[in-house]
């Protein structure tokens, strides 16, 4: 800036202050998606968050992508390869998103809800007397969806 640098030397300079003014904005932006789209996962699955892990709901990357005005590709990139602290430990942001199955009366369940009700009545269970698996279907009220 004070005007030392003359030629080759200025030059040089000014092509790395670019590259790294580059860098730190693509950091930025990148630091942004993430923010948008924890913050958008996070609306979506407030109740697991709240609740627990039976209250996960069916979540596709189409529905986070829609809410952020951003490619599902661009989606499933932000959210490889990266954690969030819950109150049920640290676990990736893909996780949260899962496939559903519908349940007895249409609602939608999420299918890793549906497996952490099932351990859990499992856990709960008389173990002299196990639930049958059609008396396990009853108790979660899900059932798969059909083709």
């Amino acid at each position: 800036k004070d005007g030392t640098l003359k030629g080759k030397d200025r030059r040089f300079a000014d092509d790395k202050l670019r590259k790294a003014q580059f860098i730190i904005e693509s950091l930025y932006r990148r630091e942004h998606t993430l923010l948008r789209v924890t913050r958008a996962i996070l609306e979506r699955q407030l109740e697991f968050f709240e609740f627990g892990e039976e209250f996960l709901r069916p979540l596709v990357l189409r529905q986070i992508a829609e809410d952020v005005s951003l490619h599902e590709s661009t989606i499933s990139r932000t959210t490889s390869n990266k954690y969030v602290d819950t109150p049920y430990g640290v676990m990736e942001l893909k996780t949260l998103f899962c496939s559903g199955v519908s349940g007895m009366y249409g609602e939608e369940y999420a299918a890793e809800a549906i497996k952490f009700k099932i351990k859990r009545l499992i856990s709960e269970e008389d173990k002299r007397r196990p639930f049958s698996d059609n008396a396990l279907t009853g108790l979660t009220g899900a059932r798969p969806r059909a083709p």
